[in-house]
């Protein structure tokens, strides 16, 4: 070091004009949140920067005075200056490969400004421009809001990264409060600006199915750094969520109705209606948070949803209130499986062991003497005791069906209806010792039996209600002693056949909210707009239950196939993409598909590239514990959740009318399930047809009852040929 240079570092040590102290510029980044974007922008990337020639002062390449930075007559670039920073370390441990993406997108966000050039369906050519830190200091450009939250979640992270967030943390977290940076947010709303084309997605789209080889593969190329894009403004946006934590207007106007009656002990009957994403769970929750001194539980219908919402319950909570340890446990103790929860009341009500309806014995003469099958009658004695028709209804109609059956199938049906009525006395013998739950909500519901005040509970709460037979939904209102909320939506009927229990529903003395739940905080407006554009083909009509997509996000793909294996390459393909290029980690994909079969195909294909997985759907899964892995779920248990990628795989046996090979989905359950599939994703969704030629049929006959062709047809703009 020469004299000249000694000078200049001793200026550096002592001046306080030149010290990078992280607390003072800290609240200088908050000071410059209340005035212009652009410069607010900037101000996070000018952190970044002084807080690197701080952490390398010794380093000529973040000098500024070093003659070392003119070696050959050029100054060191700051992609040189960066290349230092990928290759450090911290407190002598390697960066993780999750802080490396965040240095990278940080790179990207600061020196990044390249045009990017792609075209359209009739050989135009548009433009993407990038606004970054170098355009917004030579141009003097403007910034928007969903940079404006990219870069303060990623400066977040940074600050994690490198050790200064926990000493900074109430002045770090202030900057995602500021009225103007989160006004967007507060109203629910993305900018017009921000609302990119999904045009220039479904143009590439069209060429990597019809163009030349080349432009397929540069097609390829610029559709992933579009999703890409979107998919960083889609993480700002559920970053935010999880951090604001705050209910709508319309979402607290609702909680804060139910809190006012629970917490004075007040009668309470209430229906809360709205669709996918709209925060119904959310309200559940936080009305079951806010009142853990009162006897109150949450039910839900499937193992999977019950455990999720016990996730989700110890994950978020609302309006600043935190959680102790021991009140998240307290919490999860309280959401419950409905079956679960009945059985062992029916096991203390009857003082008998409850056994599935189709294990019992000692029916045989029962079917001997009216010439059936032990299969048909429990499956009549479920449709009798579950959903309450009169015998005249029952008889004269099928389950569900609005038109009468003709004279033949009515005799049959009565004798059904006799069988039943015989099988309900063997049940009511004081020597029999194992019942089904079925028959015990049914004479619930006829009121044969008293149940003790002991046994029931103040308030419960219903999830996903419309998967509730009418006989649960009958025990819930006796087995409250103040009241009961329910929630759900009926175009999400998986459970039951469409339309109920929805019917049931509106004979009940209900108060209703005045309006459906709508704007949907769940999925981004591209894929909520493509749920509601299969709700249309699919004629599922409920006003009350219509979401709103707005925020910003990668457009959904589809791609197709006549070979299993092509699909499960390119299955791979895109999950390799979406970690490596999307940061999505293993446990934030659900794969979806009709039965086991498939599912474990696709697990061996998974496990063949290193991905470990696992379904949703066993006793043990736990969705922290087992958060690392690729979640597996057959259709119809996916309902309840959130995911930021799902990845449906559709084949024939979706379809099959037996529902032998997809777990009992009727023609209604097949079109409700995948709409409810669509509207779990969060962030990104996949749609993967293997069609072998018996699956795509366009015959009037077949076309009108096939729910897979019809999303075939609302989304083939995007649908990619193998």
């Amino acid at each position: 070091m020469n004299n000249n240079e000694r000078k200049l570092d001793l200026i550096n040590k002592t001046s306080s004009l030149l010290k990078f102290n992280i607390k003072k510029n800290l609240k200088r980044l908050q000071q410059q949140s209340k005035g212009d974007k652009a410069f607010y922008y900037l101000a996070f990337l000018s952190f970044i920067e002084g807080y690197f020639r701080f952490m390398h002062s010794d380093s000529p390449v973040f000098n500024f005075d070093s003659n070392e930075r003119k070696a050959n007559g050029e100054h060191y670039k700051r992609s040189d200056m960066f290349y230092v920073i990928r290759h450090e370390t911290i407190d002598d441990k390697e960066l993780t490969d999750e802080q490396k993406k965040n240095l990278d997108l940080i790179i990207d966000m600061m020196m990044d400004h390249k045009d990017v050039q792609c075209h359209s369906l009739v050989g135009n050519t548009y433009y993407r421009t990038k606004i970054d830190g170098d355009r917004i200091r030579h141009c003097f450009t403007d910034q928007s809001d969903n940079n404006i939250r990219l870069v303060i979640n990623e400066f977040k992270i940074f600050s994690q990264t490198y050790g200064f967030y926990e000493d900074n943390k109430d002045l770090i977290d202030s900057l995602y409060f500021d009225e103007a940076i989160t006004k967007a947010m507060k109203n629910h709303e993305s900018e017009e600006s921000l609302k990119l084309s999904d045009e220039n997605g479904k143009a590439l789209l069209a060429i990597m199915n019809k163009g030349s080889d080349e432009d397929k593969k540069d097609a390829q190329e610029i559709f992933n750094e579009y999703q890409k894009e979107q998919a960083r403004y889609t993480k700002t946006w559920r970053d935010f969520q999880l951090v604001i934590s705050e209910l709508t207007e319309e979402q607290n106007a609702i909680s804060e109705e139910l809190l006012g009656k629970i917490k004075k002990d007040k009668s309470i009957k209430k229906l809360i209606k709205g669709g996918p994403g709209t925060g119904k769970t959310l309200i559940l929750i936080n009305v079951l948070q806010e009142t853990l001194d009162k006897d109150i539980k949450l039910l839900t219908y499937t193992n999977s949803l019950t455990n999720y919402n016990k996730y989700l319950s110890n994950l978020i909570s609302f309006n600043g209130k935190k959680l102790t340890d021991s009140d998240k446990k307290n919490v999860a103790n309280r959401i419950l499986g409905f079956d679960n929860y009945f059985i062992s009341i029916a096991e203390k009500l009857f003082n008998k062991k409850i056994v599935p309806l189709n294990s019992v014995s000692g029916v045989q003469k029962i079917c001997d003497k009216y010439n059936i099958e032990k299969e048909d009658l429990f499956e009549q004695a479920r449709e009798i005791w579950l959903h309450l028709p009169e015998q005249k209804k029952y008889v004269d109609h099928t389950y569900s069906q609005p038109k009468s059956v003709d004279k033949e199938q009515q005799k049959i049906r009565q004798i059904f209806w006799d069988a039943v009525e015989a099988l309900d006395k063997v049940f009511e013998l004081v020597e029999t010792s194992f019942i089904p739950l079925e028959w015990v909500l049914y004479k619930i519901y006829k009121k044969t039996v008293r149940i003790p005040d002991a046994l029931k509970c103040d308030y419960l709460l219903i999830d996903e209600i419309q998967d509730l037979e009418a006989a649960k939904i009958e025990a819930i209102k006796q087995m409250s002693r103040k009241g009961y909320v329910f929630a759900g939506d009926k175009t999400q009927s998986v459970f039951v056949r469409k339309g109920l229990p929805w019917g049931w529903l509106t004979k009940q003395e209900l108060s209703t909210t005045k309006e459906g739940l709508t704007k949907n905080f769940r999925s981004t407006r591209p894929i909520q707009d493509l749920a509601n554009a299969y709700r249309k083909a699919v004629n599922l009509k409920d006003p009350d239950a219509i979401s709103k997509g707005f925020m910003p996000g990668p457009i959904p793909e589809g791609y197709i196939s006549k070979k299993d294996t092509v699909v499960f390459e390119k299955l791979i393909e895109r999950i390799k993409f979406m970690k490596d290029q999307l940061f999505f980690e293993n446990g934030e994909f659900c794969i979806v598909a009709a039965n086991d079969k498939l599912l474990d195909k696709i697990r061996m294909e998974l496990s063949n590239q290193g991905y470990n997985s696992k379904s949703i759907e066993t006793d043990d899964f736990d969705f922290k514990k087992d958060k690392d892995l690729i979640k597996l779920s057959k259709i119809k248990y996916v309902k309840g959740i959130d995911i930021p990628v799902i990845i449906l795989v559709l084949d024939e046996d979706f379809l099959d009318r037996t529902g032998k090979e997809n777990d009992g989905l009727d023609i209604y359950s097949q079109e409700n399930s995948i709409y409810t599939c669509i509207s779990r994703a969060m962030n990104i969704l996949n749609v993967f047809f293997i069609d072998n030629g018996k699956m795509l049929i366009h015959s009037e006959d077949v076309k009108k009852n096939n729910a897979v062709l019809k999303l075939y047809e609302t989304m083939k703009d995007s649908i990619v040929e193998l």
